[in-house]
């Protein structure tokens, strides 16, 4: 099989699609198959080495943008990486997206050049080795309107593995508003016209029914969508014990404290107002005195959450930028217990791919966000009655205080979630499984495809009538 996947970041870029993406295609490389993804050379966020950024990060980081070079192809676990070209940022757009709406216009920028780079490059890749099969991921959404422009001209199947539902995700996270009519005329085409193009893909992959479900009231064809979700490399994803944690270390955090960690984007599909308010109220709980919050990360959230920060918690909230590969294991491991969270209106447009290396680390997880989607399912004790966590509603700030006290308090039960997270991560969320899967998946399409196309030409056409 020869597969060419697009998408806007692949690694050594610690985006989530970048390293899922990466996961994927080394593997169905090592089983033999061809494999190449379309991709930009910019990077998505920076990593670092505790609070400063790693040499070898720095050195990237300066050739990047030390220059605007050509499109590169490179190779990388077997995969052939192909990276479109972008701009060197400037002083100049460095300024300007110092606040939220020029980080969105930048983005938007960024986006729109990569999706017009990515079509040229796209059409070339094509004609000089055509794959069998093109899987477009939905970062940035513009991805599936190229795959199809160019698969169905040259009669290749497409694969639409979606990570985000738009326009849904666009209303959810508030960069369109309803009450503006002007808004709502623009969610109402873009609708229109995902709709249409809905129709035309060969298959979908959603990562949980949640999504599954966005997808089809959307107007994709229920027979054409496929649940797949992300994964992790358990055997390489087994935690890091306390006394060993080299990120504990770098926050003086001492065996006796009881740790609370995020790690991840801190987005707008993230809910942290409900762990905003429930700081002052962990602050006057002397109950968990030993209980310490880290987020690692950085996102447009950050802010807002640091500052809701009471002087008398400051000493027992710690912040840290997105660390490097290399200190993945202990990041996983940090804390006592993982702290995810998901918007009131986000369930079914996004899945915190977060939660499977956790699973793998062996953490139990505080959940704040919807009761639907994956997550939501596995603290609910899916699939065989026993919750890896505890979920907590959005806005209930009291709520996520007394679900924290309850796993700090049971040891036994938090030993027990440990042991069932670990337990999903080996039987039913490695990434050889989620591998398999995809692999069946697309070879199947392919299959379809070309009988699609032989009998289209096997079928003879009629002449026309004379008149």
């Amino acid at each position: 099989m020869r597969a060419l996947f697009l998408n806007q970041f692949y690694a050594p870029d610690i985006a989530a699609t970048a390293q899922v993406l990466s996961a994927l295609c080394e593997d169905l490389a090592a089983r033999g198959h061809d494999v190449a993804v379309l991709c930009s050379s910019a990077r998505y966020r920076t990593p670092h080495h505790g609070f400063v950024q790693s040499a070898d990060e720095a050195a990237v980081s300066q050739a990047e943008h030390g220059q605007d070079r050509d499109a590169v192809t490179e190779q990388r676990a077997g995969v052939q990486v192909h990276r479109v070209a972008l701009p060197s940022p400037t002083a100049a757009t460095a300024r300007w997206a110092c606040s939220n709406t020029g980080k969105l216009a930048l983005r938007l920028l960024q986006e729109a050049r990569f999706s017009v780079g990515a079509y040229l490059r796209l059409r070339h890749l094509v004609a000089a080795q055509r794959p069998d099969v093109l899987v477009a991921m939905s970062t940035p959404p513009t991805l599936l309107l190229l795959a199809l422009s160019v698969g169905r001209g040259s009669r290749l199947p497409v694969v639409y593995w979606v990570q985000d539902v738009y326009p849904d995700l666009l209303w959810a996270s508030g960069l369109l508003q309803r009450k503006k009519p002007l808004h709502r005329l623009i969610c109402a085409g873009l609708a229109w016209g995902a709709r249409r193009l809905y129709q035309r893909p060969d298959a979908a992959i959603a990562l949980d029914e949640a999504m599954r479900d966005r997808l089809r009231a959307a107007g994709f064809p229920a027979e054409r969508l496929h649940v797949i979700d992300h994964a992790a490399r358990s055997a390489s994803l087994r935690p890091v014990p306390v006394a060993e944690n080299r990120v504990r270390r770098l926050l003086s955090l001492t065996p006796a404290d009881f740790v609370v960690c995020y790690a991840g984007n801190l987005g707008r599909g993230h809910d942290f107002a409900t762990v905003a308010a429930a700081l002052p109220l962990l602050a006057d709980e002397p109950a968990l005195a030993r209980v310490h919050m880290v987020f690692i990360g950085e996102g447009e959230g950050r802010g807002a959450l640091l500052r809701a920060v009471p002087a008398s918690l400051r000493s027992r909230v710690h912040a840290l930028p997105p660390q490097e590969a290399a200190l993945h294991r202990d990041v996983l491991s940090v804390g006592d217990i993982a702290l995810v969270t998901l918007g009131t209106d986000f369930a079914g447009l996004m899945t915190p791919s977060k939660i499977y290396p956790l699973l793998a680390a062996a953490r139990p997880i505080l959940y704040v966000g919807p009761a639907t989607g994956r997550l939501a399912d596995l603290c609910a004790g899916w699939p065989h009655g026993q919750a890896v966590g505890e979920r907590v509603e959005n806005g209930d700030a009291h709520g996520f205080v007394a679900a924290l006290r309850r796993l700090y308090d049971d040891v036994q039960r938090r030993e027990a979630m440990a042991a069932q997270a670990r337990r999903l991560a080996e039987e039913r969320f490695d990434q050889h499984l989620a591998t398999s899967r995809h692999e069946a998946l697309l070879q199947r399409v392919i299959t379809e495809h070309r009988a699609t196309v032989a009998a289209s030409f096997s079928s003879p056409t009629p002449w026309p009538r004379r008149t």
